[in-house]
């Protein structure tokens, strides 16, 4: 499994592979969520949720709009 997968064309993506795409812990994730950073994930089951894939990719360009390096300061604000 590549660290940095590619995003797909549609659908919907795991927690874990937003974790992974960007580098950071569960609690940095909410807490990005919870910052309006990170889009909300969609509740598909009692106990899943999953990130629309479209939602990710409009993350993605507002990042690429605002700065090249907007990811970056993303992931310096960490918590974990």
């Amino acid at each position: 499994m590549s660290h940095h997968p590619d995003v797909p064309q549609t659908g919907f993506v795991t927690p874990l592979w937003v974790k992974r795409r960007y580098s950071i812990s569960n609690s940095t994730m909410y807490a990005w969520i919870s910052r309006n950073y990170l889009p909300r994930p969609c509740r598909i089951g009692p106990r899943a949720v999953r990130f629309r894939v479209q939602d990710i990719r409009e993350f993605e360009a507002r990042l690429s709009m605002h700065h090249e390096g907007s990811l970056n300061a993303l992931q310096s604000s960490r918590f974990v």
